[in-house]
């Protein structure tokens, strides 16, 4: 990187062309397919472990994954709108819009699933509630990683 990723703008990060093995979407795509693997795998954790705590095994790497997945769609889910130009800014807004409810159900469901804490065995419950939350926080950006065909010019 020509500048300090932490000091320039996000815009300017995500466009950085180190990061164009991050862009095609056979990548995305596996991007997609191993956060979902990732969250997936999270609920069993605790039971293997004997804590729920053994959840965060899998932050580090759920962190990665989740980054790569912002940078292939170049930041599109976290740029504020006047970095965005207006083809980006409208596939966002769509995106937003389709997945509004959705994102409200697996929210409320992820809420009442974490809110049965309590010492009698209900750790896979609030585990597999922290996983729709990672999945209702993370729904646009699996959407467009998914769904958004290849820059032109990409090969």
């Amino acid at each position: 990187m020509s500048n300090n990723p932490l000091t320039q703008t996000l815009r300017k990060t995500m466009n950085d062309p180190q990061l164009e093995w991050a862009r095609p979407r056979r990548m995305r795509r596996t991007f997609v397919v191993v956060f979902l693997g990732l969250v997936l795998l999270q609920p069993t954790l605790p039971l293997m472990t004997g804590s729920i705590l053994g959840i965060l095994l899998l932050i580090i790497p759920l962190m990665f994954v989740a980054a790569m997945l912002n940078a292939g769609i170049r930041g599109m889910t976290e740029l504020r709108s006047r970095d965005l130009d207006e083809r980006e800014e409208k596939i966002r807004n769509t995106v937003y819009a389709k997945l509004y409810w959705p994102g409200v159900l697996l929210g409320m469901a992820s809420a009442f699933m974490i809110s049965s804490v309590g010492d009698d065995g209900r750790q896979i419950v609030v585990a597999a509630g922290l996983s729709i939350f990672f999945i209702a926080i993370a729904l646009p950006a699996l959407w467009l990683a998914w769904s958004l065909p290849d820059e032109p010019g990409a090969g």
